[in-house]
């Protein structure tokens, strides 16, 4: 079965691909931000001969990779489960994906269009400042599903490893203002103490929608462990 969610935000994502996986009874899924051709084709022939078919979910895709995605859509039979999160979708490509019995839900674009970044948690977090984060994390909660709060950490401690790397400010593709934060921040944190973070936040998108944990609850000693 092969799944295309386009537009809308990230919230009104996660809440359509709960009802869908609830409607069509899947439970247990793998998923992959910004995935790559290789990684989506990897998913087509991945097999596991005890648990059956397996169910992908492909987040924020690039419209490179969605389009290369399209082109090789007839060779693209799996008995696996493959949900994508696109932007938007091109009538040909439309055209190419119905006539292949994809599924294709539309999004409401209304929310994305209303929502607006907060920056609270990023700033306090660059801080490494335990009680504003503490703080902006429940506020964020209550505005926003923890898939989309674990997101914004997760760039946050990609933009360091990336910049302790040593990438400039040109290389590392962001804001000179963003850049400039995040440089400081580096100051604050080891490159073991990234490494530890990076890794446990990917540990903890998956455990928690395995149901091994509870995800808000996951978030908030996150932030109490690595934050002063």
């Amino acid at each position: 079965m092969m799944v295309v969610f386009v537009g809308g935000d990230r919230s009104g994502f996660e809440a359509a691909l709960q009802g869908f996986l609830k409607k069509n009874a899947l439970g247990v899924y793998t998923s992959i931000d910004d995935p790559t051709i290789d990684h989506i084709q990897s998913c087509v022939f991945a097999q596991d001969l005890f648990a059956g078919p397996q169910v992908y979910v492909f987040r924020d895709v690039h419209k490179e990779v969605f389009e290369g995605t399209v082109s090789l859509v007839s060779k693209l039979s799996t008995e696996n489960v493959l949900v994508f999160q696109v932007e938007k979708i091109l009538k040909k490509e439309r055209e190419v994906l119905e006539k292949n019995n994809w599924t294709i839900i539309e999004l409401s674009q209304e929310k994305a269009k209303k929502s607006a970044p907060s920056f609270l948690l990023a700033d306090a977090f660059l801080k490494r400042d335990k009680k504003a984060v503490f703080s902006a994390l429940h506020v964020e909660l209550m505005a926003k599903p923890p898939e989309e709060v674990h997101r914004g950490l997760w760039y946050q401690v990609k933009s360091m490893k990336l910049v302790a790397s040593g990438a400039s400010e040109t290389d590392s593709g962001l804001h000179p203002f963003v850049y400039k934060k995040v440089k400081q921040a580096c100051k604050l944190f080891s490159e073991e103490e990234l490494d530890a973070m990076s890794e446990s936040l990917v540990s903890m998108y998956h455990e928690s929608h395995r149901g091994e944990l509870d995800f808000p609850v996951a978030l908030e000693q996150f932030a109490l462990r690595w934050t002063r």
